[in-house]
Order: structure tokens, then sequence, then C-alpha cells
């Protein structure tokens, strides 16, 4: 009977990373020339926006139908939206007479939809039979487009000057102001009304924050920067209203956009900073992290207590404590990923990287419920996607590959997945719907296998690159066991996972076992009310109860079991002593040292 129970946990234990995750569905649209997705979101009942670039015809219906849009210049933007099981629902496109760059895409409460991006030449942003065009001042300005949850327009604006401005993210509050952020040089007016609100660069390229209402009409703009390039990436809001924003800077620069100071001053090339403004754009706090050299900010999130997680990349060696203390962390190649997590008030709580001795770079960041982070980007070569004491190597067979990653709130590893083949695969945006179904866009060349799996599911490209849209569907139980130094029943990002700790789950008499970073999970279990045992066996001391009760709702969906802490009884191995003992008399018959 005990090898029955060991056999089952083995078992099970080899499916930890297979059953999970599972692929939902992927689709691909595109037409013979260059497509790509470049953000994603969801709405409440699980339907999927998606903005990016496409050229010439594309069909953007995946399923057996048909809708097609055609670019009216170089580049187009699509706007598109499927269901919660990837069927078409709408599909829009905006273009004119030169290029267009759509960038980010946000929802508000009542599923309007939000984009922003650059432009230049004059384009049409309503995308049905009506026109709204906007003329550029001269070079590239900064869009903002609303439209309602049938993409039908609502309205749009632009910002900028002369030169270049970019708009590179977006995100809208609970009451429907919406934030953006990017770059811009020289002069350029940020209200998109009938008034003005000039900002003027210091350098090259300077960071924007601005706010518009729910009509699009000024709130408010600030601008951060200094002599060099400094650009503002990824945008965010928290549940106050608080702004927060990464991206890069050179040199050093005054992050306060009031009549205060608060200056930055990167180490050597590019730094990573994080911003927090209020909700009238005043400056809360700001934090820089990086070394000597090239170091970004590209994706940002905030949890419900205000804690701020960034991802990005750097290479050499990077400090990741942005406060008095030092937490280097060390490219193994060219650039690798980073995680960071900020408590509220910007001070380090820890940070990991991720990567190989190749290029490999972290592009966008998003939590669940239990504040997992997931994210993702592109690796080459082999690189490890478990950032603690253990190892999970993915290998890229091409020029590049996609990953999605998932760690815990503690920044410890729970599972890492690549997608791709010979050719330039690339995922640049990562979101969450209510139920923990993870989505992800980008593109792809050839025909690569979506399935992260131990199945098997192509697309293949019509022509150069193609869009994807992809959803993993998690569901089973899961908790850690874990080493808890502190004895708080509360698993710090210092404390390692504990291999080897058979759980038993009842009722069902289902034993499972614990992987090297500690996670246990079992694939599903019928609707209802459990408890889950860790064994107590070994020189181990609970810190936390041994038994949990939990309950499956769903068995389609996540269960999240408390973790359990424990900590050793025999912090020290037992020492080898050696004793020498040249003038023992042979004569005494009692040898034994006590």
């Amino acid at each position: 009977m005990k090898n029955l129970k060991l056999l089952t946990a083995l078992l099970l234990l080899a499916t930890i990373n297979i059953n999970a995750q599972t692929l939902e569905w992927a689709k691909s649209m595109g037409g013979t020339n260059w497509d790509e997705g470049l953000s994603i979101t969801t709405d409440v009942s699980g339907n999927v926006y998606t903005i990016g670039k496409f050229q010439e015809t594309v069909d953007f219906d995946p399923g057996a139908g048909t809708f097609n849009l055609t670019s009216s210049g170089s580049d187009d933007i699509f706007i598109s939206k499927l269901d919660a099981s990837g069927n078409f629902v709408w599909a829009k496109s905006m273009g004119g007479n030169s290029v267009i760059e759509g960038y980010s895409i946000a929802l508000d409460a009542s599923g309007n939809v939000y984009t922003t991006g650059y432009f230049n030449g004059t384009v049409d942003f309503d995308p049905g039979i009506g026109i709204f065009n906007i003329a550029s001042a001269g070079g590239d300005e900064i869009f903002i487009s609303k439209l309602d949850a049938s993409g039908n327009f609502v309205w749009a604006k632009a910002m900028g000057g002369t030169i270049h401005d970019e708009g590179y993210s977006i995100a809208v509050d609970a009451s429907g102001n919406v934030y953006t952020t990017g770059w811009f040089n020289v002069t350029a007016d940020f209200d998109p009304g009938a008034g003005n609100f000039n900002l003027t660069s210091a350098g090259l390229a300077d960071i924007f924050i601005s706010k518009l209402d729910a009509s699009g009409n000024f709130v408010w703009a600030k601008a951060i920067g200094e002599a060099a390039y400094d650009e503002g990436y990824f945008i965010a809001v928290d549940a106050s209203g608080n702004v927060y924003t990464t991206g890069y800077f050179y040199g050093t620069a005054d992050f306060d956009p009031g009549a205060g100071t608060f200056n930055l001053t990167s180490l050597g090339g590019r730094d990573i900073f994080i911003s927090k403004l209020d909700s009238s754009g005043n400056f809360i706090w700001a934090k820089s992290m990086g070394g000597t050299g090239y170091n970004e900010g590209y994706s940002i999130v905030v949890d419900v207590s205000g804690n701020v997680y960034t991802t990005g990349w750097f290479d050499g060696t990077a400090d990741f404590d942005p406060g008095a203390g030092n937490f280097n962390l060390t490219s193994a190649g060219s650039v690798d990923i980073f995680i960071s997590k900020l408590d509220v008030s910007g001070n380090f709580v820890w940070a990991k990287a991720m990567g190989g001795t190749a290029s490999d770079r972290g592009q966008s960041i998003a939590l669940d419920a239990s504040d997992n982070v997931y994210t993702t980007g592109w690796f080459q070569g082999i690189a490890d996607f478990d950032p603690g004491s253990g190892t999970f190597n993915l290998t890229s067979a091409g020029i590049g590959h996609i990953f999605i990653s998932k760690l815990d709130a503690s920044g410890n590893f729970v599972w890492a997945k690549a997608m791709g083949e010979t050719d330039y695969d690339y995922g640049y945006s990562i979101a969450l719907d209510a139920s923990g179904n993870v989505y992800t866009t980008g593109y792809f060349e050839g025909t690569v296998d979506f399935d992260p799996g131990i199945g098997t599911f192509n697309l293949t490209s019509i022509g150069s690159y193609d869009i994807f849209i992809l959803k993993l569907k998690q569901k089973g139980i899961t908790s850690f066991v874990y080493n808890d130094l502190t004895q708080n029943c509360f698993r710090d990002s210092n404390e390692i996972g504990l291999q080897n700790r058979f759980v038993t789950i009842n009722p069902g008499n289902i034993i499972t076992q614990t992987n090297e970073s500690g996670v246990w999970v079992v694939d599903s279990l019928p609707a209802g009310t459990y408890t889950a045992i860790v064994d107590t066996s070994g020189n181990w001391q609970a810190t936390c109860p041994v038994t949990q009760i939990f309950t499956v709702t769903n068995p389609n969906e996540i269960t999240f079991v408390p973790d359990f802490g424990f900590v050793s009884t025999q912090p020290c191995a037992s020492p080898d002593v050696s004793v020498n003992m040249p003038f023992m008399r042979p004569c005494f018959s009692n040898q034994i040292i006590y």
C-alpha cells in the first residue's frame, strides 16, 4: 500500500507543470506582410481586446468566417474583439495616408475601449461609416481614441508638436479618466481641445504623463526629463487614482513635475525609473534602479495593497534596491529579464532575474487575485526561468521564442512556458481574466506550436509575421510548502520552498508531492470541501496549521490553498568529530571516548 501511495504521488508530481496550465485556444490573424499584436486586455465577461498594426489586407476573423480589413497607408491600427472562446466579435481599423501605430489598449467599467499610439499625416479615427479626420502638426503626434463596447466611434484626440511625439501606454481609472505616458521632444501642446497647454522638453526627448476626463477634455499634463533621452513606457492607476509610470532615463533628471525638485541620476547608460503621482499629478515619490549598462523598465502593475511590480531588462550588474541598501543582480548574457517588487512607499521588497547567455527581455507584467506575477516577452538560446536556487531551463530553437512565466507574490518560481520555432516569435503583452486565465498577444513567423504542454496546436503565418492571441486555462488545486525562517506563517521572498514533502487530500486519500520549488498541484477535483494535510516527518516543525480546509467551487478554475510553513528543528547538520589520541595506552581495555 505504501508503494502504491508513492507511485500515485510521483505520477501527480509529473503532471505539476503539464496539467496546471492547459491551452484553451490560440488564434492567428494576418496577411502577406508584417502584422503585430502589441497590447491585450479583457473585460468582466472574458471578452478579449487586442490592438496592434497591420499592412495591406488581413482577415481578422480567426475562425471559419472572413472579415477583411485593408490598410490605407503603410501601417494601420487594428482593434479586435474576441469572445471568451476565441470567436470573432468585431474588428476595426484606423489609418490614413501615412503611418499610424497603436501601442496600448485599456477598458473602463462600461466596456469602452481606449487606445493610444502615434500618427502622422491625416488619419480617420472613426472606424465606422463616418469620418473623423485629425491631421498632425508636422511630425509624429500622440493620439488617444475612445470606442464603445461595440467598436463604435466615441471620440479621438491628438497631442503633440512639430517633431516627434509618441503615446506608449494608456490606463483608465474608476471614474473613466484617461491617463497616458510616452515621450515628446521640443514643444508639444497637451490640451487636445481649443485651449493650449504647452510642455517643453529639457533634452532630446522627455517623458510625459497626461490626464483627460471621460469625454476627452484636458485635465493636466506633466513632463519629466533632462538633456538626453528619457521615455515613459508604461502607466498604471490604483484604486485611489495614484498614477505609476516606468521607463528609462539618462543622466540627472528631475522627477518632480511640480515646483519642487527631486533629482535621480543614472549610474551609467540607461537606468530604470518608477514614478508615483497622485490623481492631481502631484509628486509622491520616484525611484531608480540600474547600473552602468542598458536597463529599461517596460511594464508596471499595482496590487490592491499598493505594491508595485515592474518588468523589463538589464545588462551587466544592476542594483534593484532603490533605497540606501544594495540588491545587485548580474545578467548571464547580453540582457536579462528582471521582475521587481516595491512596497506602497517605493521601498525595496524583492527583485528577480531570469535569462541565459543570449538576449532575453520582459515585455509585459500582470497579476492575479492572489498577487501571483505573470510576465511575457522573448528569449534566445537556453534561459533559466527559476529565479531562485532551482533551475528551470527553456530552450529557443530559433531566433527568439515567446515565454510566459509565473512567480508567486514573493517572487518564487511557479512555472514557465515557451512557444516558438526556428524563426522570430515575440510575446508583447499579457493579461488575466477574473478566473485566472492567461492571455497573451504578439507575433510569430512560420509554423509554431502554441500548446505549451504535451499536446500540439500549430498555427502557420501567412506572411512574414502574423498576430497571435493565446489563452491558457489555469485549473487545479495548488499551494506551497516552505521554510518559514521568520516563523510568522507568511512566506517572505527569501524563504525557499521545501521539496519532496507529501500532501494528502481528503476525501479521496489523494497524495501528491512538492516539486523543487515547494509547489504542489492536483489537476482537478469535483466541487466540494476538502482538507489538505502535509506530512511532518523529519526535523521539521510546523509554523502554520498542517491541515488546511479549502473549497473547490469550479473544477475548471484554479483553487489556491493557504501555504504551509515549516521551520527546521535541526538548523545545523550533525557535526563529524575527529579525535587524534596518539598517546592512548594500549594496555587499557576500555578504548571508548565519551
